[in-house]
């Protein structure tokens, strides 16, 4: 079968919005922490300001034992007022561990998102007032592990001049049918990576389509000299995309060992191999972690694996029942999502960062085991299945996106 490359363009123009964040007046007092005193930050636990590891200025926030938090209460807001709060966060250099910028209190549900970086980076949320609500509380918590450092806070009113960008629907896998449309989806099969325990199969108890959704499901049985067997799906050379807008909607297995993710590579991946490829994660979970991850991996000028990750923290029950995990993806930043809240934020214009400028491809899989969640045990529950309904990809209207497709 012939396949035929061609380029459809959408949308009219490069430019992209200019943030009126710096520009507008913080509503924080001593967001930067430069008056030397904690004031009107209040500091929970062991907690205080120090006068190194800032990110910028004399002072950073503090936080040295786990469960340490600090906050402030900003009032005089207004009500059904849209605000966009950013702060800067990361962990000790030889630890590990995460830290979490969030606000609270504003009439409407907790955002949180962390990170688990040893150099500083950008999280923002982006909230709406309540109706009666005129106040809202600011924090910086350190989640688990090694000393953490908050700095150069800012929580700005969302004006009229910055536009929520149109999102025109250009490809889409709504999983309708009774089987895997192998025009858009390959299998993986065998071990691939990770050191994972599973070996992946195109048998339809592993992948199948079934009551509209994809079914990505892990059995416990001795195949191959593995002691479990799995599903992966991927789009490679069928179905590529640089930039926009990417929204699944799916339900995950929790467990000890279990590892659900929805991803993308460059697709110059069998060219140039991992990272050199760049990879998204749009979402990964592990074991019963209260953590949901986005994260980018990508090669440095010397040719060095780098990674960017942030996290939200969840509920990990709740993620059995069916959410939408999403990116935004522009020249400038990658945006991750859950349930259209966003929780993490990395800016991609380094001159290091070439992989996330170019098409990249989907993937959809479930691990076994691992190098990073560690191996299933006694509590975890087989078989383990991941429901995928839709996967649905949008042009952001602001930007000129040139998306190739690999069609009959």
């Amino acid at each position: 079968m012939r396949r035929d490359r061609f380029f459809i363009l959408l949308a009219m123009t490069l430019a992209l919005p200019i943030s009126l964040l710096s520009a507008a007046q913080t509503l924080i007092e001593n967001g930067g922490f430069e008056t030397g005193v904690p004031e009107p930050w209040v500091f929970i636990g062991n907690g205080s300001l120090i006068s190194i590891e800032a990110r910028t200025g004399n002072h950073a926030g503090y936080l040295a034992d786990e469960g340490d938090s600090m906050e402030q209460t900003i009032t005089g807001l207004s009500p059904d007022t849209t605000y966009i709060l950013s702060g800067w966060a990361k962990i000790e250099k030889f630890s590990s561990g995460s830290v979490v910028i969030g606000v609270k209190g504003y009439g409407g549900p907790t955002l949180d998102g962390g990170v688990q970086g040893k150099s500083y980076e950008r999280v923002t949320h982006t909230f709406t007032t309540g109706p009666s609500s005129t106040s809202a509380v600011i924090y910086c918590y350190r989640n688990f592990g090694g000393q953490a450092f908050c700095d150069d806070f800012e929580l700005t009113r969302q004006t009229s001049a910055e536009p929520t960008p149109e999102r025109v629907l250009i490809w889409s896998e709504e999983f309708d049918g009774d089987r895997l449309n192998e025009s858009i989806w390959s299998y993986e099969l065998g071990y691939i990576r990770n050191q994972e325990l599973q070996t992946y199969t195109n048998n339809s108890k592993n992948v199948r389509v079934e009551n509209g959704n994809l079914i990505l499901e892990a059995h416990a049985e001795n195949v191959d000299g593995f002691a479990y067997t799995s599903g992966s799906v991927e789009t490679i050379g069928k179905f590529d995309f640089q930039y926009g807008r990417v929204d699944v909607r799916a339900a995950i297995p929790i467990g000890q060992g279990i590892w659900p993710a929805i991803w993308t590579l460059g697709s110059d991946f069998p060219q140039v191999n991992w990272p050199h490829s760049g990879e998204i994660d749009i979402m990964e979970h592990i074991n019963a972690e209260p953590l949901l991850h986005g994260t980018i991996h990508y090669s440095d000028a010397n040719r060095n694996h780098q990674s960017i990750g942030q996290f939200t923290t969840v509920n990990p029950t709740d993620l059995q029942a069916f959410h939408i995990y999403s990116i935004e993806w522009d020249a400038e930043k990658i945006r991750w999502f859950l349930d259209d809240v966003q929780f993490a934020e990395v800016d991609i214009t380094s001159a290091d960062m070439t992989e996330f400028h170019q098409p990249h491809y989907l993937k959809l899989n479930l691990a076994i085991g691992g190098s990073w969640p560690g191996p299933p045990d006694q509590t975890t529950v087989f078989p383990a299945r991941y429901l995928i309904d839709y996967i649905r990809v949008y042009t952001l209207t602001e930007h000129s996106v040139y998306l190739p497709l690999l069609v009959d």
